[in-house]
């Protein structure tokens, strides 16, 4: 995942010293995910749905498998991989 302990702690921590009440930190397929639900599925029928987020990053690659029901949302999997981004795919692309 691209954010890491520390870089949370420091987020927890930078907030925390602004007067701000944290309640959850996502990552960015979570938030896509959530930001999905409430543009699409919002006020819709109550079908359930599965759906697959892709975030392809300068230099990382993040994949979210997602559950919405009932305009509930559950994230199922999560997988990161900082080694695996753009800029691999950039310099893949330039050799081929």
């Amino acid at each position: 995942m691209t954010f890491y302990r520390p870089y949370i702690y420091a987020l927890k921590k930078a907030c925390t010293a602004s007067g701000l009440n944290i309640i959850n930190i996502l990552n960015n397929t979570s938030a896509a995910a959530y930001a999905y639900s409430y543009n699409t599925i919002s006020g819709k029928s109550n079908n359930e749905r599965y759906f697959l987020i892709f975030d392809l990053g300068r230099d990382n690659l993040e994949i979210s498998l997602n559950n919405i029901k009932d305009s509930d949302i559950e994230v199922k999997s999560r997988y990161g991989n900082s080694g695996l981004g753009g800029i691999e795919f950039d310099k893949k692309l330039i050799l081929y």
